[in-house]
């Protein structure tokens, strides 16, 4: 019953309508139990690193929503995904120079309420552009 109801097995062109809103409703309920068990990073003050995994994760996730790629592996693939992630996390977080290598150094952009010239034009930020946004004065 399962089967019929998601479309399982079927080709790409053969997925109706209803079966792919099931498929995107699975979908979003696993993908978002995979991040919340995986790491939560995604949801604030994400890294390229982060952003990454996001972006690949929402690529990997939408091929089990139109059929493109069989359901189950697919979820599988996401958790895979998220673990390894989880994993170089935890090994980043131990060492402070993988750390460094796969998430990059900070830079400073504000020093005693002061916003930093240096920080944003090594971020590719304009001192118009955060004056506009936030309001402060560059030094």
């Amino acid at each position: 019953m399962l089967k019929d109801l998601l479309g399982l097995g079927l080709d790409v062109q053969d997925v109706n309508a209803m079966q792919m809103a099931l498929r995107t409703v699975l979908i979003y309920a696993a993908t978002l139990a995979i991040v919340r068990v995986g790491n939560e990073c995604f949801l604030s003050q994400a890294t390229a690193f982060d952003a990454i995994v996001a972006i690949t994760l929402g690529s990997i996730m939408s091929r089990a929503i139109n059929g493109s790629a069989p359901f189950l592996p697919i979820v599988a693939a996401g958790v895979m995904l998220v673990g390894i992630h989880w994993l170089i996390a935890a090994i980043a977080y131990s060492s402070e120079r993988f750390g460094m290598l796969v998430k990059g150094n900070p830079v400073l952009l504000i020093r005693d309420g002061n916003v930093q010239r240096k920080g944003l034009r090594k971020t590719s930020v304009s001192a118009k552009t955060w004056k506009r946004q936030y309001g402060s004065r560059v030094t």
